[in-house]
Formats: C-alpha cells, structure tokens, sequence
C-alpha cells in the first residue's frame, strides 16, 4: 500500500536532471570583507558618568531600604493611601542619606 504515496514534491527534479545536479553543486565563496578596521567602540562621556548609577554592592542595606520605602511611598499616592505614603515619607526623612531626605522632603511638599 505504500506504493500508492508520491512522495515527490511539487516542482522537485529527478535526481538525473540538470536542475538536481545544479542544486547540489558548491556553492561559491563568499567575497572577502575585511572588518577589522571597524572600530565599535565608543568613546566614554561625561555624561555616561554622570547618569551613572550606583552598583548594588555600594548601597548599604539601610539606604536599600529607605529606597524602597521610598518605592513604597510613590505606589501608595499612586492608590490615593496619603497617609501611608506620608508615614514612610517621614521614616526616610529620619533615616535616609541626604539624596534620599531631599528627594523625600520633595515628595513630602507633593502630598500637602
């Protein structure tokens, strides 16, 4: 019964043809590039230094935390939860380093 299948595909060639013989031929090489005169790396900036931001290991578990009090605060004015956002606003205000007392006494003057 399987003698019944053709298992030829629609525009395929004999294996005799010249279209076969073609299909299985090498391929040409490949003109030569050369790339190395490419240069990919960009020259550092001031401003790459600027917007820097401060690896992991270099904050302390207590400004990690004052961050994501910090985090904490945005998402509770986000929901309209003022007095929560106020209540973690003052607790980085008391504990954060000054980038964070600063960026809280901003937020703090937002919620009034």
């Amino acid at each position: 019964d399987l003698d019944a299948f053709d298992l030829d595909l629609p525009g395929s060639a004999p294996a005799g043809s010249p279209a076969a013989a073609a299909a299985s031929a090498p391929l040409p090489e490949p003109a030569g590039f050369d790339l190395s005169a490419i240069d990919l790396d960009l020259p550092a900036t001031a401003a790459d230094d600027a917007t820097a931001l401060p690896e992991v290991g270099e904050l302390s578990p207590a400004h990690m935390e004052m961050e994501t009090k910090l985090d904490l605060a945005i998402a509770y004015q986000e929901i309209g939860d003022k007095e929560g956002a106020r209540e973690l606003i003052e607790e980085v205000i008391k504990g954060g380093s000054p980038e964070q007392v600063a960026k809280a006494n901003s937020m703090r003057a937002q919620l009034v």
